[in-house]
């Protein structure tokens, strides 16, 4: 069963990295400022439940 998650180990972290790469290629700076905004979104959800 672990065996079959092994791969996502790597691949997860190099997937979020390539993903930020296009989008800030697309957006510019602002794909860092959506970026930065994920903590305060999670952290304000948490406060509201």
């Amino acid at each position: 069963m672990i065996t079959s998650q092994v791969q996502q180990f790597w691949s997860s972290p190099f997937q979020i990295i390539l993903a930020l790469i296009f989008l800030f290629n697309t957006l510019g700076y602002a794909a860092f400022v959506m970026f930065a905004f994920v903590p305060i979104n999670y952290f304000s959800s948490i406060f509201m439940r």
